[in-house]
């Protein structure tokens, strides 16, 4: 398999990006780095963004979102394109995309109407592809690049710098991006082309949420023929039967996160089929069981999550 100059498979094949290469030579330069969404997920980003001693400016709707941010290489900017003017990377981490589409393009102060040539716009919310499409149509009218770079790893991932980013989009643009990303990941992995990340990123949701629903099935069928159902999630926690969503259930904290109401099962779930009949591709083998998951983790939440611990 061939690669290109900056260690992208030119194949099509995922291939791991690889880290600390071009650091050296980038933070020569001092460019100023920006992050907007300082969320469950963004906050803790733009904190390892900052302890890596990377200029940074950040912009929140709330100014208490700000608080314990700031100081020496980390500054507040007053708007999406005051942040926008002074950096030459900027990550967005938001739940939505009319989140997203509201702080890229409105005016006069949205981000991307602010962005200098040649710099580049991370978009880490888990979004539809026509999305990241929009606001790459108009980044590209000023000469900004975009890249699709949807996280998984959860906050804890975040706290500890390892969670993995699959990125759509130009190789350049990656390149330029990865100084940023590499503060909170330990995984760069260059998917296709812009938006492939964003699909990939929504089959792999909805196969957990198919996971929780399978996970809370076995826990109420052990309910049901007399075991308790706490017993049973240790059991199938250090046994074969364990799984990344067999942890969420386990999880009080995870639980109230599903059925909060920033979750975003739903979100994620009504994308994926979306996207799926948009490509006119049959979807039900998957989504008939990622359906079922708002129902039953709050079938499961009201009866005291007796999985958890």
């Amino acid at each position: 398999m061939q690669t290109s100059e900056a260690g992208v498979a030119t194949t099509g094949q995922i291939r791991p990006y690889p880290h600390g290469r071009s650091l050296k030579t980038f933070m020569t330069a001092q460019p100023v780095f920006g992050f907007i969404g300082l969320g469950n997920m963004g906050r803790p980003m733009a904190v390892r963004i900052g302890q890596a001693g990377l200029p940074l400016r950040l912009w929140a709707r709330r100014p208490a979102s700000l608080e314990g941010l700031l100081g020496g290489n980390v500054e507040a900017a007053t708007s999406p394109r005051d942040l926008a003017t002074q950096v030459k990377v900027v990550g967005v981490c938001v739940r939505t995309d009319e989140e997203l589409l509201d702080i890229a393009l409105r005016e006069p102060d949205g981000l991307v109407g602010g962005m200098r040539a040649g710099s580049v716009l991370t978009i880490h919310a888990t979004v539809m592809p026509a999305t990241i499409e929009r606001v790459a149509e108009t980044a590209a009218q000023r000469g900004v690049q975009v890249l699709d770079a949807p996280v998984s790893g959860g906050s804890k991932g975040a706290e500890a710098g390892i969670l993995t980013v699959l990125l759509g989009g130009d190789d350049k643009a990656i390149e330029i991006a990865r100084p940023m990303l590499e503060c909170f990941a330990t995984k760069l992995l260059h998917v296709g082309a812009l938006g492939s990340a964003q699909t990939l990123k929504l089959l792999n949701n909805n196969l957990c949420f198919a996971n929780v629903v399978a996970s809370i099935a076995a826990l109420n069928l052990a309910t049901r023929m007399g075991i308790d159902p706490l017993v049973a999630a240790r059991v199938m926690g250090s046994s074969s039967g364990n799984s990344h969503a067999l942890g969420l259930v386990r999880s009080p904290a995870q639980v109230a996160k599903m059925t909060g109401p920033t979750s975003n099962v739903g979100k994620d779930v009504a994308h994926l089929i979306e996207l799926a009949k948009a490509a006119g591709v049959d979807h039900s083998d998957l989504t008939d069981q990622s359906q079922l998951t708002v129902d039953r983790i709050h079938a499961y939440a009201a009866a005291g999550a007796p999985g958890a611990e």
